[in-house]
C-alpha cells in the first residue's frame, strides 16, 4: 500500500512486477498485490512528521505499508471515502515472490522515498556523495547505488539527476584508490538525524557503512 506520492512515483523502480495493481484517481497504482508467505503487516513511516504536521504539509507520515493476512484494504470495484472510484490498473494474477526479497524491495522503496523528502536544494551534491559512500562501503554494487541515488533524485524532482549519478562513480573511484569518502556522519549533517537513522535501519547497512 503506497501512501506517499514519492513512493508512488518510483515504485516501479523497486517493486517486482505484478499483474495485479489498483488505485484511484488521486493515487493511481497505489496498491501492488503479491503472493508471499511469512510476512507481517508493517508500516514504514517518516520519523519527523507528526500527524498534524503531515496534514499541514499535505504529506502522509506513512510512506508505504506491507499489508498481510488480517489487514483490510478497499478493493475495486468500490468507492473510497473520498468519493473516488477504486479501479484496477492491471487486473491479473498477483506475482508470487519470496517474502524476504519483497521486504527488501519495500525497504529500499521506503528509504529512497523518505530521503527524497529531505533532498534539499543546496546540499544535494554533498548528500549524494555521502549517501554513495555509505552504500558502497556497506557492500552495495555500483549499479545498485546509481539506481538508488537516481531514484531519490527523481522522487525529489531534482533537476540535476545526471550530476548526482556521476558522484557515485567518483566516490567508487576514491574508495578503489583508498581515498577517504564521506558517509553517514556527513549525511546526518545535511538531513534530520532521525531520517538518516531510520534509513540506516531499513537498509540494514550494518557495520559496513562508515560511522
Amino acid at each position: 500500500d503506497l501512501d506517499a506520492s514519492e513512493a508512488i512515483e518510483i515504485a516501479d523502480r523497486f517493486l517486482p512486477q505484478t499483474a495485479a495493481i489498483f488505485g484511484r484517481e488521486s493515487k493511481p497504482k497505489s496498491h501492488w498485490l503479491y503472493v508471499a508467505d511469512g510476512l507481517n503487516t508493517e508500516q514504514f513511516q517518516d520519523p519527523v512528521l507528526k500527524s498534524e504536521e503531515a496534514q499541514a504539509k499535505r504529506k502522509t507520515a506513512t510512506i508505504v505499508e506491507i499489508r498481510y493476512t488480517g489487514a483490510q484494504t478497499v478493493f475495486p470495484p468500490s468507492t473510497h471515502m473520498s468519493g473516488e472510484l477504486v479501479e484496477w490498473e492491471l487486473e491479473g494474477e498477483p506475482a508470487r515472490i519470496d517474502s524476504g526479497n519483497l521486504r527488501t524491495a519495500v525497504c529500499r522503496l521506503a528509504s529512497a522515498s523518505l530521503l527524497s523528502r529531505y533532498w534539499k536544494s543546496g546540499v544535494r551534491q554533498d548528500a549524494a556523495m555521502a549517501l554513495s559512500g555509505s552504500l558502497l562501503r556497506a557492500g552495495w554494487g555500483i549499479d545498485e547505488v546509481k539506481e538508488f541515488v537516481e531514484s531519490v533524485s527523481i522522487a525529489a524532482n531534482d533537476d540535476e539527476v545526471a550530476s548526482r549519478i556521476s558522484v557515485v562513480q567518483r566516490t567508487a573511484d576514491s574508495l578503489a584508490d583508498n581515498k577517504p569518502v564521506t558517509g553517514i556522519p556527513k549525511l546526518k549533517e545535511l538531513m534530520p538525524k532521525d531520517v538518516v537513522e531510520r534509513v540506516y535501519d531499513w537498509l540494514n547497512l550494518g557495520s559496513g557503512a562508515p560511522e
